[in-house]
């Protein structure tokens, strides 16, 4: 269905279940681009250059690759006692001043529900969707690595999947997001906090993916995660 001439043809299944409060939009760094902030690539590479000691060939073939978290793990290697200042440094990034929210008020209107809660995931670390509930009503936030239970009876927050900027960077907040190819084995692979939360995501909501390309490393963790899925836009 065409909602608006020469839209995009969405499905009727899709409405459906937005009307009944069975969808959640699952947000990636493209919903920030307006905003003035960085894809994960972008983000990289302004790392690499507030820490040019690190640039090695070894660096350069992962960023030509697009294994961004691998490489910001050689960031952090190379970056010895101080590899600490690679996440005061990603919060620094993402921390400046948006050009605009509008991207994200749109996106938190399509999350209400009924009742006036909010259901909603991102893997963004920015606190941008947070700045933009102060021209709405106010929202829970949860973010890792302490996950909700993604049912509709447990769960009604803005959900940051891989870790959220702390209002005043710290170093044990900091250290909680899912931002190096270690953190990504942790959250996927051994302790599978985020896998398990994918997985049981998708048995209970049908999930719309915005801001993401098929070639992001971010979403091979997640295509991952939900294969054997298909409510999911």
């Amino acid at each position: 269905m065409q909602l608006v001439p020469e839209g995009p043809n969405i499905p009727e299944a899709l409405l459906n279940a937005h009307a009944e409060g069975g969808v959640v939009f699952f947000c990636g760094a493209g919903v920030s681009l307006d905003a003035g902030y960085p894809l994960f690539g972008g983000l990289v590479e302004q790392l690499e250059q507030r820490n040019p000691i690190t640039e090695t060939p070894e660096l350069q073939e992962a960023i030509d690759r697009g294994d961004y978290d691998f490489a910001l793990s050689i960031i952090q290697r190379k970056l010895g006692k101080n590899a600490v200042k690679l996440r005061h440094d990603t919060a620094q990034i993402l921390s400046r001043r948006p050009k605009t929210l509008k991207n994200h008020i749109s996106i938190l209107r399509l999350s209400r529900l009924r009742d006036g809660t909010c259901r909603l995931i991102t893997t963004n670390f920015d606190r941008l969707f947070i700045k933009a509930t102060r021209k709405l009503a106010p929202i829970n936030v949860d973010s890792a690595p302490k996950l909700p239970v993604p049912k509709a009876d447990r769960w009604d927050s803005i959900l940051h999947l891989h870790g959220l900027l702390p209002a005043k960077p710290n170093d044990l907040e900091l250290g909680n997001l899912v931002l190096t190819s270690a953190d990504f084995g942790e959250a996927y692979v051994t302790d599978s906090y985020c896998s398990r939360f994918v997985v049981e995501l998708l048995r209970n909501f049908t999930v719309v993916f915005l801001g993401y390309s098929l070639n992001d490393r971010i979403m091979r963790y997640l295509l991952d995660a939900i294969s054997y899925s298909e409510k999911f836009f």
